[in-house]
């Protein structure tokens, strides 16, 4: 499954927006994903996570005040998805990348229905 992502910077200040983008994940973001229950899904267990890991290294983002961009992630790379039902997706990142305690900037959470 696929998620195309808008992102726009409120701030008055440019803000980096770098990717880092592994087996088609922006890894940049923590991502929450929440079956119909409420149950929060955990990430697929590899036997070896170190192998296979592809990264396209991405060159530097700067994201001015009140612009935007997009990209896409397959979360599905992340999440087992293949049972039917609406799922809850939010998307979490560092508000800075300099400073670990400035918190965290999520998105708005989406719900995406898997049929059979």
């Amino acid at each position: 499954m696929v998620i195309s992502v808008q992102r726009k910077n409120l701030f008055r200040h440019t803000i980096d927006c770098r990717h880092d983008v592994r087996n088609a994940v922006d890894r940049a973001y923590r991502y929450e994903i929440w079956d119909a229950t409420g149950r929060l899904l955990s990430e697929k267990t590899r036997k070896h996570p170190e192998i296979g890991e592809e990264f396209n290294p991405q060159p530097t983002c700067l994201l001015k005040p009140a612009a935007t961009d997009m990209f896409s992630s397959v979360i599905s790379t992340l999440y087992d998805l293949t049972l039917p039902g609406e799922y809850t997706v939010q998307l979490c990142r560092p508000a800075s990348n300099k400073n670990a305690k400035s918190g965290m900037i999520c998105s708005n959470k989406i719900v995406v229905t898997v049929t059979p």
